[in-house]
């Protein structure tokens, strides 16, 4: 599966979330694009994600940028995807740094 950089960007956002921070997401970080591609993933049972309740919300320290007022999970394929992505990204730079240092 290829992903159009929108959704290598939003994939990686959520794999960040999904490690960093319990699977929570801060809306305020996305915009309208990210939300139909992640309504698309949740149809095809790449995804799942939805809205926190208040009572989980406030149970926890508003993070820096926001509340996390949304939750997100991944299926195997997603996270294979996110390491695919993640491992190209960090080969993309390493490359980079290369070139720079020589």
């Amino acid at each position: 599966m290829e992903l159009t950089k929108d959704e290598a960007n939003i994939l990686l956002y959520l794999e960040t979330c999904m490690v960093d921070h319990r699977g929570f997401i801060q809306p305020k970080r996305m915009n309208n694009t990210d939300w139909t591609i992640m309504e698309r993933w949740k149809k095809e049972k790449l995804i799942d994600f939805g809205r926190r309740a208040y009572e989980d919300i406030t149970r926890y320290p508003i993070s820096v940028g926001g509340a996390r007022t949304h939750w997100v999970q991944f299926t195997e394929k997603a996270w294979t995807l996110a390491h695919r992505y993640r491992q190209e990204r960090a080969e993309t730079h390493i490359a980079t740094l290369k070139e720079v240092s020589e």
